[in-house]
């Protein structure tokens, strides 16, 4: 069974239909990552007697501002979902000192309940690499996932020896940079992902479908020098230990 470890299925829009097909014809197993509150009930709906789908609950760093004075009133979406993501800080969008204290502030609390609740988390790290792996250190947390890393090699090398799980995705497809991250992560570290249709906001010249895990699939046994279907058993082997102490997301894994 593929796995797409991070993605977006409530943003598809006039697409969702054709994305819910895909995911089903191709049994792709679906984080289903999320922005926000609303976002996150948008996904818990579509996850409705779809087994392929699980919902998380994350505020990505865009909407940080939008929600870091109400997150004492949110618990019912920390206890509910079995991990967090979207989460995480971004340079890139931080408008100003107030913006980029507000993605602070909601990281630290999602690792705070983490630590609290034994949660797995989602990270994203654009530009703030360093700044995340500080925070990080400041917690006693299960195992997380790196969200699509493009960061430096040295601080991708710390991470993944304290542990720490890396989603490959689309830019693997043409990025060096990723093709030597996916190199040298070891096998029982990685994870598969789309992002989409995030993605194609980035890299608009591919597919924006949950599809295309079939092409990172296939770049990865490449770049890796075995075969397709070892990927493929090596993430959802993965996937399995990094669920298999908590019950909730256990029963929710298939296979």
């Amino acid at each position: 069974m593929l796995i797409d470890a991070h993605t977006h299925i409530d943003l598809y829009g006039e697409n969702e239909s054709q994305a819910l097909e895909e995911i089903k014809t191709y049994e792709i197993f679906s984080i289903a990552n999320s922005m926000d509150p609303d976002s996150y009930q948008h996904n818990l709906e579509l996850a409705e007697g779809n087994e392929l789908i699980l919902p998380i609950f994350g505020i990505h760093p865009l909407n940080a501002a939008n929600w870091v004075d109400q997150l004492s009133n949110l618990d019912w979406a920390f206890e509910k979902s079995p991990m967090y993501g979207e989460i995480g800080l971004d340079s890139r969008i931080a408008e100003d000192d107030a913006h980029w204290r507000a993605q602070t502030k909601v990281f630290q609390y999602f690792l705070e309940k983490a630590q609290a609740l034994n949660k797995i988390l989602i990270v994203h790290s654009k530009g703030t690499e360093q700044a995340v792996a500080n925070i990080i250190e400041q917690y006693e947390l299960p195992p997380f996932i790196m969200h699509w890393y493009t960061g430096p090699l040295d601080m991708f090398r710390e991470m993944a020896y304290k542990g720490a799980y890396f989603t490959i995705g689309v830019e693997i497809l043409f990025s060096d940079h990723v093709k030597d991250i996916a190199r040298e992560l070891p096998l029982e570290q990685l994870l598969t992902e789309t992002d989409n249709p995030m993605a194609k906001l980035t890299l608009p010249n591919i597919e924006g479908s949950p599809r295309i895990i079939i092409d990172v699939v296939s770049e990865l046994a490449a770049v890796k020098n075995t075969t397709v279907d070892r990927i493929i058993d090596a993430v959802h082997d993965n996937f399995k230990r990094l669920t298999q102490n908590d019950p909730q997301l256990t029963s929710m894994v298939p296979g």
